[in-house]
């Protein structure tokens, strides 16, 4: 027999202690909880094992991170949940007023912009840890079909046009066209059709020199809530920049730059979409849970690399992918230890590499993607839109993913093994 324990609770990270009684009078009855360490084998070979570092370890390379660290690194992860956590309280206290201004019911809108030509300048604010913001001149490098990207004054000629162009060029497509096809569409405040990508130090200070933090980018929906102070009124995302000696923060080469910002872009752009079919849209009186949102995220990264390997542009599309797959190995290591709904926090990335793992599990049992683009745009919350999208109980769906981890397994290692498709 396969016992496959879990908990379907929907409190994040509840432990229970369990015994397992024979019906034999013969029969041994085997106590078990969540300090036992002899729960059985994981299936963490299923995908090839990444090791995060510990923060305590030292790095080859000092307060350089290499390419492939940055997608396992938790600080991210922080500033995410402080930005999603900043939104939701806006939200709440000012979002109702602020739509009922609005003669269509959307997103209050700005004075239409006219596209800017190259070299142009703007003023930006942009948000610090500590609630407070850096005012931010930048000037126009690159206007493309779906985006106007912005370097900060202060970081001059950091990129080269050959960057520059790379980053217009994957936003256009397959970024923009996936995300949007997937799980709807960013809202326009200023009536241009594009989104601002500013390069900016500031955000090479969410890790400061000596830490092993490490911030590629972010989204902050405040843009999109033009009446309240400090809001920029459009669409941005706001990207880190080279820093070769350190001078904003932890040295950052031209190629992590080029490693990173890409998926960083997906991932965000998920985030701004999804404020604006949930919030703006349709009004959702809250956020999303967090593990939710933060997997949805996760998938706008993988479908973009789906979208390129298709394309056979292998090597980039595992600039997506990798980091999803190093979050769920981290998970599937020790299943036993980590919950599917956060307790608290942002989450571990072991919690986000099982939203992400979830998340393709749903897809799957689907058929297809319309699962995502239903998540994207309810006004439900949690396991509660989960379970409402896929027209069943929570219970059972989680139990059947559960199962379904190691299942994959021994179907792995038994060809011939028959599962019931929601087990698969």
């Amino acid at each position: 027999y396969l016992v496959v324990v879990q908990s379907t609770a929907t409190i994040g990270a509840a432990r229970f202690d369990y015994t397992l009684t024979g019906l034999r009078p013969d029969a041994a009855s085997v106590a078990l909880g969540s300090g036992d360490a002899a729960r059985g084998r994981g299936a963490a070979h299923l995908i090839p094992r990444i090791i995060r570092p510990r923060n305590n370890e030292a790095r080859e390379g000092g307060d350089s991170i290499s390419a492939g660290e940055w997608s396992l690194n938790e600080a991210q992860a922080d500033w995410d949940l402080f930005l999603r956590e900043q939104e939701g309280r806006l939200w709440e206290e000012e979002g109702f007023v602020r739509v009922s201004r609005s003669p269509s019911g959307g997103a209050a809108r700005v004075s239409p912009r006219a596209l800017p030509g190259i070299g142009e300048s703007m003023e930006f604010e942009v948000v610090r840890a500590d609630g407070g913001f850096d005012q931010v001149n930048a000037t126009v490098r690159l206007v493309s079909e779906r985006a106007i990207l912005y370097e900060d004054r202060t970081a001059e000629g950091s990129l080269s046009q050959q960057d520059i162009e790379l980053f217009a060029g994957l936003f256009d497509d397959p970024i923009y066209p996936v995300d949007t096809g997937t799980f709807g569409h960013p809202s326009d405040l200023d009536e241009n059709g594009r989104v601002i990508i500013l390069f900016t130090p500031s955000v090479n200070r969410r890790s400061p020199l000596g830490s092993n933090d490490f911030v590629g980018g972010f989204f902050y929906g405040l843009d999109l809530m033009p009446e309240l102070e400090h809001s920029n009124g459009g669409e941005i995302f706001y990207v880190h920049v080279p820093d070769p000696t350190g001078e904003f923060g932890r040295v950052r080469s031209a190629e992590l730059i080029r490693a990173s910002v890409p998926s960083i872009l997906a991932h965000e752009f998920q985030h701004m979409i999804h404020f604006n079919e949930r919030m703006i849209v349709r009004r959702a009186p809250h956020r999303e849970a967090l593990w939710l949102a933060e997997g949805l995220a996760h998938m706008a990264e993988d479908l973009v690399g789906e979208e390129l390997r298709r394309r056979g542009r292998v090597s980039e599309a595992d600039q997506y992918q990798i980091g999803n797959r190093g979050r769920a190995s981290l998970f599937l290591t020790e299943p036993s230890d980590v919950s599917l709904i956060m307790v608290a926090g942002n989450g571990t990335l072991e919690e986000r590499g099982a939203a992400w793992l979830f998340l393709e599990y749903l897809r799957g049992q689907a058929g297809g993607n319309d699962v995502l683009t239903s998540l994207t745009g309810s006004t439900l919350t949690g396991t509660v839109n989960v379970a409402s999208t896929m027209g069943g109980d929570w219970a059972d769906l989680f139990s059947n993913w559960s199962a379904a981890l190691e299942l994959e397994r021994q179907a792995l290692e038994r060809v011939a093994l028959p599962l019931r498709d929601e087990l698969r």
